[in-house]
């Protein structure tokens, strides 16, 4: 009975958050528009936070399930893995479009700050890049395997774009045109890593551990030590001499990488070791980078 109860406020509580906004929402809203007093709610929910997180958590849980539901029925049907990757895009579009408010614009909420709200949201993306990558690897097997999580990015951003522009009415396409275009560039993608034989960038430790953690210290130090290593490979390649201070150069790479190494670096001398490595033109992008990631 409670649960029947349960779900029943967090069905009302969904059309009141779309309708008025999280801000705007009021416990009170969503007691009248349940029929019931708002104790009632408050006994199950105790904050307009916690119902928030109840909704929020239950939108991502019910794409989930109905989208396998939806892929077992077509598979039943013997659909093609074409059409399954089509109908799939298609129903990620509609139903987030539907869902919108909950699943895309709730960065820009009070409650992003909230730390059962950033647990559950990190857990989130997670299961949602696995989620990708399973279906894509699903339509194109080995073809995708080498750059799948450079693959996953990229749609990711195509998928977020469109949605935004669906959101924003300026589309006037329908979602199964927009779903058969992004196959369709997919497609391209896939072929062109494969024809190119294409070096991934992203690899599965990077992307799934900053995911679930994005301020994890010892991925920020694998990524520092790859564009450390990307800075050596560099200079290695000028062997025409191109660059007459290419050997200082790599000592002062290894400097900044012993520096960085240690428990206690020392942030001068690693700000005096960058600029040094800044007065080579063709490294001042991976300094760029190093100062992002080392937040100079």
């Amino acid at each position: 009975m409670e649960q029947l109860k349960k779900r029943q406020i967090m069905n009302m509580a969904m059309e009141v958050f779309k309708d008025k906004g999280y801000v705007n929402a009021s416990m009170q809203d969503i007691a009248e528009k349940c029929g019931m007093a708002k104790g009632s709610i408050y006994k199950l929910f105790p904050s307009k936070e916690e119902l928030f997180i109840a909704v929020f958590e239950d939108c991502y849980y019910q794409m989930f399930i109905l989208a396998e539901e939806l892929e077992r029925k077509r598979k039943q049907e013997r659909w093609t893995r074409e059409q399954l990757f089509l109908q799939h895009i298609a129903f990620q579009l509609e139903y987030i479009t539907e869902h919108y408010f909950l699943m895309m614009e709730f960065k820009e909420l009070p409650i992003k700050t909230n730390e059962l709200f950033i647990s559950i949201t990190m857990k989130k993306k997670d299961y949602m890049l696995k989620w990708h990558r399973d279906f894509i690897l699903n339509m194109y097997g080995e073809q995708a395997e080498a750059c799948i999580w450079d693959i996953v990015m990229i749609y990711r951003g195509i998928l977020k774009e469109y949605l935004s522009l669906l959101q924003q009415h300026v589309i006037g396409l329908s979602i199964a045109e927009i779903a058969a275009f992004i196959v369709s560039r997919m497609h391209a993608l896939v072929a062109d890593l494969r024809a190119k034989d294409a070096d991934p960038i992203l690899k599965e430790s990077n992307i799934l551990n900053n995911a679930s953690n994005p301020a994890n210290q010892q991925m920020t130090q694998a990524a520092v030590h790859e564009l450390l290593d990307s800075i050596i490979k560099e200079l290695q390649q000028d062997t025409e001499g191109e660059n007459l201070n290419r050997q200082q150069l790599l000592e002062v790479t290894g400097l900044m990488r012993k520096e960085y190494d240690l428990p206690t670096a020392n942030p001068t001398m690693l700000q005096v070791y960058m600029a040094f490595l800044e007065t080579a033109p063709e490294l001042r992008s991976y300094v760029r980078q190093l100062k992002l990631m080392l937040r100079f």
